[in-house]
């Protein structure tokens, strides 16, 4: 029996590959397009009005206090009154006792100090004007980061400024006023208002405790003299 050669393999020759037929894909239409647009579209809830009158953040409370002390100011040396409807901080809620370390918050009462003196200034040289309301610096009790976390719905909340806008309730209204008041009155000039700078005495050093000789020469000769005598009382 003969037997069958196998099919020469010509390489010249190209190769032919098997088409797959594909389906035809057709373009979306301008309908299918607004569908798809308007499901994956999401209305977000708009911002609360009250957020306006509220200030969160360590930080951002104190450029808040920083930019109400510079209009104060700016208002007392130029002898000119704020008019319009301004916003003002009225009261801190503050939890030191939750924060690592406190002293993150020591500026806090240096602020409001100035602040309420500088309102204090602005009443004397403008009177008749609108009132301009004390900040009171509320400080909360160890835990209560938690709670005004929770209840405000953010992840952490150690401050909170409120300002004269923001709708506080009588009983709320009622416990601000038994917060003592923080002030400097020492910085209040009594013979000129006006000014921002009062006179302050000069320094007069009546005593100096300090661990360094006032005879240089004398504690050296001394100290030399003690080491002689120490080496004489050596054993031999």
């Amino acid at each position: 029996m003969k037997r069958k050669e196998p099919p020469s393999l010509d390489s010249s020759q190209p190769k032919k590959r098997r088409k797959l037929d594909s389906p035809s894909i057709e373009p979306p239409s301008e309908k299918d397009v607004e569908e798809t647009t308007e499901e994956k579209a999401i209305t977000l809830p708009s911002q609360p009005a009250i957020l306006q009158h509220v200030t969160f953040g360590l930080t951002q409370v104190g450029k808040a206090l920083e930019q109400h002390i510079a209009t104060l100011r700016n208002g007392i040396s130029k002898s000119t009154a704020l008019i319009g409807d301004i916003s003002y901080p009225i009261a801190i809620l503050a939890c030191r006792w939750d924060i690592n370390p406190p002293q993150l918050f020591s500026h806090i009462p240096h602020l409001v100090a100035s602040s309420n003196t500088l309102a204090t200034l602005y009443h004397q040289n403008f009177p008749g004007v609108q009132s301009i309301p004390e900040i009171k610096l509320v400080n909360l009790p160890k835990g209560a980061e938690n709670s005004l976390s929770e209840s405000i719905g953010l992840r952490r909340v150690s401050i909170v400024l409120l300002t004269n806008q923001f709708p506080i309730d009588d009983r709320m209204e009622e416990l601000l006023r038994t917060v003592p008041r923080i002030a400097t009155p020492w910085l209040i000039p009594t013979t000129n208002p006006v000014s921002l700078r009062p006179d302050f005495q000069p320094t007069h050093v009546k005593h100096l405790k300090t661990t360094m000789p006032v005879d240089m020469k004398a504690a050296k000769a001394e100290r030399t003299e003690a080491r002689k005598k120490a080496k004489r009382k050596r054993p031999l």
